[in-house]
């Protein structure tokens, strides 16, 4: 018996040889389990860094100026000569329209900025 003992912890230790059919099953539902877990919480977590923006009206007009404050000088920096100032501006226009669900795509239009974007993407220096 002890020499049987060795043989079937060391079949056990390799593949599915010598291992229970129930507790394959239930390993097998464990780890589907925790993939499902992880997926869920990878979900929440990127719904979370969306900001959420509830619907006010004092709220809705204080942030306007405010957004078309931000725009101007995003389109004043991305006008600028320097390869680097146009660069963070025009990061910072792309984060502006991916920051919300309704992003002000009109504003950025009407601003004039998309010459400017068409622009930099002509541009041989990247």
């Amino acid at each position: 018996m002890a020499s049987e003992d060795p043989k079937a912890t060391r079949q056990q230790l390799f593949k599915n040889k010598g291992k229970d059919l129930e507790q394959q099953r239930l390993r097998r539902a464990e780890v589907t389990v925790e993939l499902r877990k992880n997926k869920r919480e990878e979900h929440l977590r990127k719904k979370r860094n969306v900001p959420q923006h509830e619907n006010s009206t004092d709220s809705d007009d204080n942030d306007k100026p405010l957004m078309n404050q931000s725009l101007e000088t995003i389109v004043q920096n991305a006008a600028s000569p320097e390869p680097g100032v146009q660069l963070s501006a025009v990061q910072a226009a792309r984060k502006l329209l991916s920051s919300d669900r309704n992003p002000p795509i009109d504003d950025l239009i009407s601003s004039g900025i998309l010459p400017i974007l068409v622009h930099c993407l002509s541009c041989a220096t990247k």
